[in-house]
């Protein structure tokens, strides 16, 4: 699982960039927290929790848990560690599971035990809530084009497509899909490239060339100084039909 090695090596500048530019995804973590569906009364497990802060995000009533996959980001962030697929809670104990932008760096061996284990602890009806980018998408483009040459880790993300519904629905799910396209704001130029720099680890670009790459690749709109962003959600709730086949 890259996951592992691509936050081992820079979750420093990721957590630099969310931490020292709080309001730049907005809109990325509030679009998140709408797919949920939250009631009052919901507990909800947000998994890789690092440095994507949807607590502050929620509405009143909801008991929140966070776990990172990444030993040393956890530790960075001060986050409770664990695996996708060995997640210390009780079984049919939490309403939604989300995960958000992190699972295109899982193979599908993993992902699948990651369904399993979401099936287990989640309730009757709960509902685990992926977003992450589309399959041939300008963000796949950004980030295993660009990104991937620019940044010294590399980047070859496994993005989505409605295929990846089938093993959901091999997993125990039924699964509806949902695009959902909103900005990343930025005060001005150098704090998008500041930012672009240490979220996607581009220490081989420089700031030209950072600049070149968001106009390319994601048609940033300069007058308004923010960046055009999407991602793909799989809303899948527990089936009821059967048990999963593996």
């Amino acid at each position: 699982m890259n996951y592992d090695t691509t936050f081992a090596t820079r979750g420093h500048m990721y957590k630099y960039a969310t931490e020292t530019y709080p309001h730049v995804l907005d809109s990325e973590f509030q679009t998140a927290v709408n797919q949920c569906q939250l009631k009052a009364g919901d507990t909800v497990l947000n998994i890789p929790a690092a440095c994507v802060p949807l607590e502050s995000y929620l509405p009143s009533g909801i008991d929140y848990i966070g776990y990172e996959t990444n030993k040393p980001f956890a530790d960075m962030t001060g986050i409770s560690h664990c695996s996708f697929w060995d997640i210390p809670l009780p079984a049919h104990s939490v309403d939604v599971i989300i995960s958000l932008a992190s699972l295109h760096h899982t193979t599908d061996k993993e992902r699948a035990a990651f369904y399993d284990e979401a099936r287990r602890i989640l309730k009757p009806n709960g509902r685990l809530v992926i977003g992450d980018v589309m399959r041939d998408s300008a963000q796949d483009t950004w980030l295993n084009v660009f990104v991937n040459m620019y940044n010294s880790s590399g980047h070859l993300g496994k993005f989505w497509s409605t295929a990846d519904i089938q093993l959901l629905t091999d997993h125990g799910f039924n699964t509806t899909m949902t695009t959902q396209s909103y900005t990343w704001g930025f005060d001005s130029e150098s704090v998008m490239i500041d930012f672009c720099r240490n979220l996607f680890g581009l220490d081989m670009a420089s700031d030209a060339q950072i600049v070149s790459g968001i106009r390319q690749h994601l048609t940033f709109r300069a007058e308004q100084v923010n960046i055009p962003w999407q991602l793909v959600y799989f809303i899948s709730t527990v089936s009821h039909t059967g048990a999963p086949t593996s």
